[in-house]
């Protein structure tokens, strides 16, 4: 029998339908980015128990909107001695699918001199109800609710300060995607009004003028990578 299956059996025991059915659909997605060398590593009571931690975030943080936690990475009672875990400390994220996510948080581990030991990244479709209690998991479409959900351990510090210090710094800069992604249409219909008031720009040659109006169509083609924004307005200034 293999773990998963027999995962699915014995979470069958435990659970109601409606939790057992939600479940079953997490898996499925959720190891699809999972190798099989890396299941491997885990017996199956470690495969069921990570699994199951991975669910239970996931559940609560989508009821969020999204969430980020960095906390110890605690071995099992009944890991086998042979079992790999690579990193002390586990960074789990949990939020509606945008760009730039997995690189935003690489960076910023880059920075803090931190090494990636491993990295899942499923992208997961759901169905909600009003109070966003999950319905379902399915496969990411366009016309579905997405979320990504990006699992990283890591070797760092595992002190309370430290840990919250970089799930703070995280949180923030997931903050600023998520802003960056829901502004995103608004950002598209300023360069078209740019375009217009490339027009009635006085200071400058038409080539210049021509030039850039040509630069924000080309944009608007999916040309750019979009971080942010901020406005600049012109004003005379004495020459004195």
């Amino acid at each position: 029998m293999s773990k998963i299956k027999k995962i699915r059996e014995e979470n069958t025991l435990v659970q109601d339908d409606s939790d057992n059915s939600v479940f079953d659909q997490f898996i499925t997605h959720f190891l699809r980015g999972m190798s099989e060398r890396m299941r491997e590593t885990y017996s199956n009571s470690e495969l069921e128990v990570f699994l199951k931690d991975r669910f239970a975030f996931f559940r609560k943080a989508v009821s969020r909107s999204g969430m980020v936690q960095v906390v110890p990475h605690k071995l099992p009672s009944n890991t086998h001695e042979e079992s790999y875990f690579a990193g002390n400390v586990i960074i789990e994220i949990v939020s509606p699918d945008a760009p730039f996510i997995v690189v935003t948080v690489e960076a910023l581990l880059r920075q803090l001199d931190l090494m990636i030991h491993r990295k899942l990244h499923p992208i997961m479709g759901v169905r909600l109800t009003a109070e966003k209690e999950i319905l379902g998991v399915i496969s990411p479409v366009d016309t579905s609710e997405k979320f990504d959900h990006l699992y990283l351990e890591i070797d760092a510090d595992a002190d309370i300060v430290s840990l919250k210090r970089i799930e703070n710094l995280i949180a923030g800069h997931m903050l600023a995607v998520q802003l960056v992604q829901n502004q995103r249409q608004n950002m598209l219909k300023r360069l078209e009004s740019m375009e217009k008031e490339i027009d009635t720009v006085t200071v400058i040659s038409s080539d210049t003028k021509e030039e850039w109006s040509k630069l924000c169509g080309w944009l608007k083609l999916d040309n750019f990578t979009l971080m942010g924004f901020i406005t600049l307005v012109a004003q005379d200034s004495d020459s004195t």
